[in-house]
């Protein structure tokens, strides 16, 4: 099987300057009709990564989910707001039917050597993910299909933690390379903190999505097609609306991406 990266299984066509039309692919569906928030992340990466400067690195995405994006033609429109010579800063659009159905501000900058380089915190102790007995919990919904997810704390509805904090493998589908679109979809899939402690289904919606990009184009060359190891934890769920904060490290041991999340729960 011919190893592909998760940015290829989005098909995007250029129209015009800043311009891109495709498709909503219902194989990324949530199960409701409507796409995934981790690939609606993804598109407008990839969007925007091809109309920048090829030297700058996507270093943080910023997704607003406005409505919820429906399986049919997609346009998206990239902007740049400013162009420096190491950082810059783009914006990008999701259009179904005249539109804005999704807003991202994105990020980049050069890459270089830095000799103050820290990472402040540490990778979590954990087995493997071929070690016995984990749990691969997968929701009833199309995106699905496209993930590997095996639970070592903090399975979904399984009652054993109702702080909310999860620690899994997670990887895309069979013979799929990562790279940074690939973890921006996998940062969406992060259960909903409100199903632990209602211990239970309840709907909910992304409101907001920041992610942070920390790897070096190198270290993500080196998961290829492995696992990263996630941990998340909820922090308060009030008012109809609850946050949560999740780390993913490469097996390898390096900090390659950091998410914050808002959404609305109605149950």
């Amino acid at each position: 099987m011919t190893q592909k990266h998760f940015a290829d299984r989005i098909a995007l066509t250029r129209a015009d300057t800043h311009l891109w039309t495709g498709d909503a692919d219902r194989y990324f569906g949530n199960g409701v009709e409507r796409q995934f928030g981790g690939w609606v992340g993804a598109a407008m990466l990839k969007a925007v990564t091809a109309d920048a400067k090829p030297d700058h690195h996507p270093r943080a995405l910023v997704t607003h989910f406005l409505s919820g994006v429906t399986h049919a033609p997609i346009t998206i429109r990239t902007k740049p707001m400013r162009e420096g010579r190491s950082v810059s800063y783009w914006q990008a659009e999701m259009i179904q039917n005249d539109a804005v159905c999704a807003h991202a501000v994105i990020t980049l900058g050069e890459l270089r050597e830095d000799s103050q380089a820290h990472t402040g915190s540490s990778m979590p102790v954990a087995v493997g993910p071929d070690a016995p007995g984990l749990m691969r919990f997968k929701p009833l919904a199309p995106f699905a299909d496209e993930l590997d997810a095996r639970w070592i704390e903090g399975t979904p509805f399984a009652n054993d933690d109702e702080a909310g904090r999860s620690l899994l493998w997670s990887r895309g589908a069979a013979g799929q390379r990562l790279d940074l679109a690939g973890l921006a979809f996998l940062a969406d899939f992060v259960p909903p903190r409100v199903f632990y402690v209602s211990k239970s289904f309840v709907p909910t919606s992304t409101l907001s999505m920041t992610v942070y990009f920390h790897a070096k184009r190198e270290e993500i060359e080196a998961v290829g097609e492995d696992f990263v190891l996630v941990e998340a934890r909820g922090r308060r769920i009030e008012g109809g609306y609850w946050d949560h904060s999740a780390s993913f490290w490469s097996p390898h041991g390096p900090l390659l991406m950091t998410s914050e999340q808002l959404a609305q729960h109605r149950g």
